[in-house]
């Protein structure tokens, strides 16, 4: 595997994701196993915009009993003359 540094590997074989075979004191992988490996994607992965929509949706406001829930009316302001 070429650009990859030893470490990586090291840690790829840790977690499992290739297994490597003790030889004479050494670890080695098979080229079969090592082409076949398909790394995972980097970087974050995109955002769900279906799972967005659905919390979006807004829900209606609770009132306190005996509070009257419709639309407020404007009370006319008292004038003294």
């Amino acid at each position: 595997m070429r650009s990859v540094s030893i470490q990586a590997i090291a840690d790829l074989i840790k977690r499992g994701k290739l297994r490597g075979h003790k030889v004479a004191g050494r670890t080695v992988l098979l080229r079969s196993e090592v082409e076949a490996f398909v790394p995972l994607p980097l970087g974050r992965p995109p955002k769900n915009i279906e799972s967005k929509k659905t919390v979006a949706k807004k829900t209606p406001k609770k009132t306190p009993l005996g509070e009257k829930t419709g639309p407020k009316k404007a009370t006319p302001k008292k004038t003294t003359d």
